[in-house]
C-alpha cells in the first residue's frame, strides 16, 4: 500500500458496503465552493437538512451523466459519495477534503497521470449542479447548497494492510475499512477509562477538533474536552505504568512515541512551538518578534 497516497476510498467503501469495490476506487464527496478574493474556497456539503430525497436526485444526476464515461458510482450518505472502475484507469495525486477545508482549492487541484480528465469532469459536474432543481431550491430557502464536487483518495483495495493494533476505537470511513480489512476488533470508546481497560495495542480516533473546522472558538472548547477527557489521564496512567507507550499521530506526516522513562529526563529544556515546528519543517526559525 502506497504510503504517500493510501488507498482511501476504497478502504472506506470496504467499511460502508461490506465488500470490496469493483477495481479503482475514488471519493467523490459534494462540497460547496465560496467565491472570495483569494479564489474558490471549499467548505465540505455536511447538509444536516438536505434530505435523501434531495440527495438522491443530485446523486443520481452526476452518477447518469458519470456512467456514460465508463464510471460507476455509489453513495453512501448524503455527503460521501464513490465513483469506481473495473478497468485500468490513471491514478492522478488528490487531496483529502479535509486538508483544505476553508482554503482556496488552486493549490489542492489533482495532478499527474489523469488528472486533466478528472479537472474537465468535474467542471462539467458543477455545470450539472448549477441548474439543477434541488440546488435552485435550497439557494432560495438561503441555505448552503452543494454545488460541486471533490475528488480524492483514490486507489485499489490491497489484499492486507499491516495495521500492527489489536483493537480500535475509530470514526472515519478510512480507518474502519482498515479495521474490517485486518479483522480487528472494533469498539466505541467514549471515555478514557474505556481506553484503560485491558485488551492489548489500541488505536483510538479523536476527531473533534478536525469536526470543528474553521471555528477557532470551537476548535478550542473541543481541545480542553480532549484536554481533560483524554490527554491528562493518559499521560497520568503512563507515568503510574498503568500504560507501557503513548504515540500521537498528528497526521502532520510525524509520529510522537512517549514512554515512561521519557518523562524522567527533566533536564530537558522545554522548547517554544515555533522551534519545534521548524525543526518539523526540516530548517531553523528564528523566534517571532515581540509586537
Amino acid at each position: 500500500m502506497d504510503a504517500a497516497q493510501p488507498p482511501a476510498a476504497a478502504l472506506a467503501y470496504l467499511a460502508d458496503f461490506g465488500e470490496a469495490p469493483p477495481g479503482i476506487c475514488f471519493r467523490l464527496d459534494p462540497v460547496h465552493l465560496r467565491a472570495d478574493t483569494s479564489g474558490l474556497v471549499l467548505l465540505p456539503a455536511r447538509f444536516d437538512d438536505l434530505d435523501d430525497n434531495e440527495s438522491g436526485a443530485l446523486f443520481e444526476t452526476v452518477a447518469d451523466w458519470l456512467e456514460q464515461d465508463g464510471w460507476t458510482m455509489r453513495r453512501a450518505s448524503a455527503d460521501r459519495w464513490y465513483v469506481c472502475s473495473d478497468t485500468p484507469r490513471p491514478l492522478p495525486s488528490t487531496h483529502p477534503v479535509s486538508e483544505l477545508e476553508g482554503r482556496p482549492v488552486s493549490g489542492f487541484l489533482p495532478t499527474g497521470p489523469g488528472a486533466r480528465d478528472w479537472l474537465q469532469r468535474i467542471n462539467e459536474v458543477q455545470m450539472l449542479l448549477h441548474d439543477h432543481p434541488v440546488i435552485r431550491a435550497r439557494a432560495a430557502r438561503g441555505g448552503r447548497v452543494p454545488n460541486g464536487v471533490w475528488l480524492w483518495g483514490g486507489g485499489v483495495l490491497p489484499a492486507s494492510a499491516g495495521a500492527p493494533w489489536e483493537r480500535v476505537s475509530v470514526a472515519s470511513g478510512t480507518l474502519r475499512g482498515l479495521a474490517v480489512l485486518q479483522g480487528i476488533s472494533r469498539a466505541s470508546l467514549t471515555s478514557c477509562s474505556g481506553v484503560l481497560a485491558p485488551g492489548g495495542d489500541l488505536l483510538l480516533e479523536l476527531d473533534a477538533c478536525a469536526r470543528a473546522g474553521a471555528d477557532i472558538q470551537v476548535w478550542c472548547a473541543a481541545l480542553t474536552r480532549l484536554e481533560d477527557g483524554y490527554f491528562a489521564p493518559l499521560l497520568g496512567a503512563l507515568a503510574r505504568g498503568a500504560v507501557r507507550q503513548l504515540e500521537l499521530f498528528p497526521l502532520d506526516g510525524f509520529r510522537y512515541p512517549l514512554r515512561r522513562a521519557d518523562l524522567l529526563a527533566l533536564w530537558r529544556r522545554p522548547r517554544p512551538c515555533h522551534r519545534v515546528l521548524a525543526v518539523r519543517a526540516g530548517f531553523r526559525a528564528s523566534p517571532p518578534a515581540d509586537p
